[in-house]
């Protein structure tokens, strides 16, 4: 409420052009009604009343001390307007109007305001921050429905309407004040050509700049800037004309949608193009923040192009001439689309960020959709700017982050494992019937299920999580597949709450899913969920756990495959024929493919390998001498001094049993130590010398084995010719000449049996075995095996060959075998009976001992178990006998 006015007096009215409440006054009126008012502390409310037909109309306005030097009082025109004071002058010139001061006015805590039009409300949009400064400039009073005029910039006025609560005719407005504004949005009906635009595609993924074919040839897009590529089929889906000019919006669909950027360009439709993909220019990918596979979507526009008020240059080091060289490109470049934010190459080593300006405005970041699809086209023949229309902006560090962006596609080439590419094509060969687009389409239309997942596993550092990253750079660059990765890397998770690891796993098949199709990773999966130990209660039973919530998930996964495949198989065949394409397109998006590896196959829970979990094993064994050979090359390649041909194949031989891992130290090793001699030489050029990475080096599985060490040459050992002759071709030709050995169409011999009377020899025979046959040699005694405790003696064995694989290739001499592998039966306790059963185990073959060579000595080979010197076993009996007359004299 208000008290009376007091101090009213007639004046005359003069309009000027600007835009606010408040008056200038006549010295006269100041110094009659004001002379007691402080206009430093804030503004006078005044009334206006002036008559209008039969009625009285009110306005009121601010003071703050404006004195004018003619007897008329200056009044916004705008305002006047909005008041509906001009019309009266109109109707009266000279009109005399009161005026008098309210000397007590409510403040008003809180204000609703709305935007006269949808105009008004898309401006305010644009410039929500400035009108949160500028209101308290230009408005100190308002009353109930009274149409607020507000100057955005210098040509743009916004018109507000306000509301206040009804007992409250007018209030004051001050900085405690809260304004609400109320959304004015553009009627349905009422769309314009502006925003008439047709429905936006479904997501897309961004194709990579280059992938490749199944028989290996690329498929380059070669982009042009601002150019966006799609498939044929796509744009009839979107209600487009095919060869025409066509014009769209694109936009991440992952961002957030009230902060999200889009970039408009060209399309333009190539059958390089996969159905559900779309090529995307660097340019537009460098502003949009896009990858490869990013999930996009594009909306074509229908609206012609708009003339731009200015058009902004911004580069990293503005400079006239870089005005100059904007006009020279925009004249001799081909259709090119412009919009509020585009990147554009104007010569090799010159970028500039050009915006257009469609409204009068700087700041077109927080505009709507609607608004942010403006666009013009520069060059042939389209606008062509004027030097008047380019102004150059300094360069904000947003700009700046885009200018020096690298290339999106920075690694657009299959990673290459040089000696483990049979290894990549099996998986290669294994998953893509699953992720293919035409296998999932073969499969759904067969209405076969989908396969198992994939375990591939191997010896620690031969290289699986290598072999995962080439498998999912050819799923992402594979013109069938395409696909994104979703990593998890079980070893990380190890000894974390299951709540957590159950939750982090759960997130990844929910990620894969959302980004299907897609290839799930697990990385040393044995590491998380090994198999049951009773030893340990508490482990197996999280590991158990574990294991069954995986299993719900791969199976959960299969299922929506499956229904998926289900609901499509339904699709009528000759329409599948005529658009193959999107039928293919349409059966891969629910597919999830799982490679998990391990360090062998029965090392991760029971309960994961069962029919349709990881039902697949691949072996990654340790590589053979072509293997190592090719990873040499591979791992030197590009080196600044490359060693000797010949020494690729001598280190091959030397590196028996190595790893990948090993392979990789020696080669540092050896790049170090020419690094140090390089320093010693004074800049002389010597090649690498890879001998010198392998001296001293003790490959990862021998590391903590005792290896038996002996300096026993063969000739040291007088006599025993034949039996000489027969260690050899058993032992050491083999590893000498493994390339002819390996072609044999017949097992070979690996187990021999010395015996004879004491002190004939047969330990000194092992002996020159270990030194000269270049072998690993692990020597144990037979009553060391034996143990007390049940189940002890057999797991001393196991631990025996297990030392003796890891060290391949070796030999395992059992001296005193008699002791370890009696005749079964002849202990009453059955610890050597299990002791020789686990033995016929792994001579059987049935646990695996490439590379194993098991040497045997007794002076009483008939308390052994008959079983053990059959075929295949103990197979050479070496008889070490008192030597002949001949033999003595040369042993002596």
């Amino acid at each position: 409420m208000h008290t009376a006015a007091e101090g009213a007096a007639f004046v005359t009215v003069r309009f000027v052009p600007i835009c606010s409440c408040f008056v200038s006054l006549p010295e006269s009126f100041v110094r009659d009604h004001l002379q007691h008012v402080n206009p430093n502390l804030g503004a006078t409310i005044l009334r206006l009343t002036w008559p209008r037909g039969a009625f009285m109309e009110t306005a009121y306005v601010g003071w703050v001390g404006g004195i004018t030097q003619s007897p008329d009082m200056e009044l916004s025109l705008e305002f006047s307007r909005c008041v509906h004071l001009a019309d009266a002058l109109d109707v009266m010139p000279g009109l005399r109007i009161s005026v008098s001061v309210v000397p007590s006015i409510a403040v008003a805590p809180s204000i609703e305001m709305e935007p006269a039009s949808p105009d008004d409300w898309e401006i305010i949009q644009l410039h929500a921050g400035y009108l949160e400064s500028e209101i308290l400039r230009q408005v100190c009073v308002v009353q109930q429905n009274q149409e607020v005029p507000i100057r955005i910039q210098e040509h743009v006025v916004i018109h507000l309407f306000t509301r206040l609560p009804s007992d409250i005719p007018f209030a004051r407005l001050s900085s405690n004040s809260e304004v609400y504004i109320t959304p004015k949005l553009r009627p349905a009906t009422d769309v314009d050509a502006h925003s008439a635009v047709q429905p936006p595609s479904p997501v897309l993924k961004v194709q990579p700049s280059v992938s490749y074919l199944s028989n290996g040839n690329p498929v380059d897009l070669n982009t042009e800037q601002g150019e966006i590529l799609v498939h044929p089929m796509l744009i009839a889906t979107l209600g487009g004309a095919r060869h025409s000019l066509l014009v769209a919006s694109l936009w991440d669909d992952s961002a957030d949608p009230e902060t999200r950027l889009s970039c408009v360009g060209r399309v333009r439709e190539s059958t390089d193009i996969a159905f559900d993909f779309c090529g995307v220019s660097t340019n537009i990918q460098r502003v949009l923040g896009l990858t490869w596979l990013s999930h996009v979507r594009i909306r074509l526009l229908t609206h012609a192009p708009l003339l731009p008020l200015r058009v902004h240059v911004t580069s990293l080091t503005p400079a006239i001439t870089d005005i100059d060289r904007f006009l020279a490109w925009s004249r001799s470049v081909g259709p090119s689309v412009l919009c509020r934010r585009t990147l554009v190459t104007v010569e090799e080593n010159l970028q500039l960020i050009v915006t257009a300006q469609f409204l009068n405005t700087e700041d077109s970041s927080t505009a709507p959709n609607t608004l942010r699809d403006d666009y013009v086209i520069v060059g042939d023949g389209f606008y062509a700017p004027r030097t008047t229309d380019i102004s150059l902006q300094p360069c904000t560090p947003q700009d700046s982050q885009v200018l020096t962006a690298v290339d999106p596609n920075p690694h657009a080439t299959l990673v290459q494992l040089p000696g483990m590419e049979h290894i990549v094509t099996a998986l290669w060969k294994r998953i893509f019937p699953t992720l293919g687009r035409d296998g999932c389409a073969m499969r759904t239309r067969m209405g076969v299920g989908p396969p198992g997942s994939i375990i591939l596993h191997g010896p620690r550092g031969s290289g699986k999580t290598s072999v995962l990253s080439a498998l999912q750079s050819k799923c992402a660059l594979s013109f069938g597949v395409m696909c994104r990765t979703v990593a998890v890397s079980c070893r990380d998770l190890r000894g974390l709450k299951m709540d957590t690891v159950k939750e982090t796993l759960t997130e990844a098949f929910d990620q894969a899913m959302h980004m299907a199709p897609c290839l799930l990773t697990l990385d040393d999966i044995d590491a998380l969920m090994p198999p049951e130990d009773d030893a340990i209660a508490g482990m197996s039973e999280q590991s158990r756990r574990l294991a069954e919530h995986l299993a719900d998930l791969i199976k959960k996964s299969r299922h929506a495959m499956h229904q998926h495949a289900t609901t499509l198989s339904q699709v009528d065949s000759t329409t599948c024929k005529a658009k193959w394409p999107v039928f293919a397109a349409a059966c891969s998006k629910k597919t999830v493919a799982v490679v998990a590896t391990a360090r062998e196959a029965q090392s991760m829970h029971p309960l994961l390998r069962t029919c349709g979990l990881f039902d697949r094993p691949i072996p990654l064994p340790l590589p053979d001498v072509v293997a190592r050979e090719n990873i040499l090359r591979g791992l030197v390649k590009g080196a600044a001094h490359e060693p000797a041909d010949d020494q690729f194949q001598l280190v091959a031989l030397k590196t028996e049993g190595f790893s990948a891992r090993d392979l990789n130290q020696v080669v540092d090793r050896a790049v170090h130590q020419a690094t140090i001699h390089a320093r010693h030489a004074s800049g002389a050029d010597n090649p690498l010398d890879l001998m010198a990475g392998l001296q001293d080096f003790t490959p990862a599985a021998l590391r903590g084995v005792e290896l038996f060490k002996s300096s026993v040459l063969w000739s040291d050992i007088g006599g025993l010719k034949d039996i000489r002759q027969m260690l050899k071709d058993t032992l050491e030709l083999p590893t000498k000449y493994g390339k002819l050995y390996a072609a044999a169409p017949i097992k070979l011999p690996s187990g021999l049996l010395l015996f004879g009377p004491p002190g004939c020899g047969k330990t000194l025979l092992a002996n020159a075995v270990a030194n000269e046959c270049g072998l690993n040699f692990i020597s144990v005694k037979g009553p060391e095996v034996l143990n007390k405790y049940i189940g002890a003696s057999e797991q001393a064995v196991r631990d025996l060959f297990s030392r003796a694989a890891a060290a391949a290739p070796s030999v395992l001499f059992l001296d005193e075998f008699d002791a370890m592998a009696p005749r079964r039966g002849a202990d009453n306790t059955g610890v050597t009976d299990r002791v020789v059963n686990q033995l016929l185990t792994f001579l059987d073959g049935v646990e695996s001992r490439q590379g194993v060579y098991v040497l045997a000595a007794t002076s009483r080979p008939d308390m052994i178990d008959p079983a053990l010197l059959r075929p295949g076993r103990l197979d050479k009996s070496l008889y070490c006998g008192r030597n002949e007359l001949l033999s003595n004299f040369v042993a002596l």
